[in-house]
């Protein structure tokens, strides 16, 4: 639960100990007391939300239906517009092998 918070730095290793600690008690948890390991799993998220100041954890893309009807006429008119090389160009992506593909 903490490679992707460590890899984004939300986390630094100031705080390995007291997460290794915490999945500690999920092990043990899940072998002892199952029905109380949901809780004590989810206090390590806790910590991690609690040390971020808050950050959003959720994965975004489970909100890709949510987003599709707001975002579908912007990525139509842009990928059929004849002008796709003159918009690139104006926000400084054209040439980039990370211009955007639609």
């Amino acid at each position: 639960m903490h490679v992707v918070p460590r890899a984004l730095e939300i986390i630094d290793d100031t705080n390995l100990d007291q997460i290794d600690t915490l999945e500690q008690r999920c092990f043990y948890e899940h072998s002892h007391n199952i029905t109380k390991a949901g809780d004590t799993c989810s206090d390590i998220m806790g910590y991690i939300r609690h040390v971020s100041g808050f950050v959003l954890n959720y994965n975004t893309r489970i909100f890709d239906y949510d987003w599709d009807p707001i975002e579908a006429p912007y990525v139509n008119m842009l990928s059929n517009s004849s002008r796709m090389d003159e918009l690139y160009a104006a926000i400084h992506v054209n040439g980039s092998y990370k211009t955007p593909v639609f």
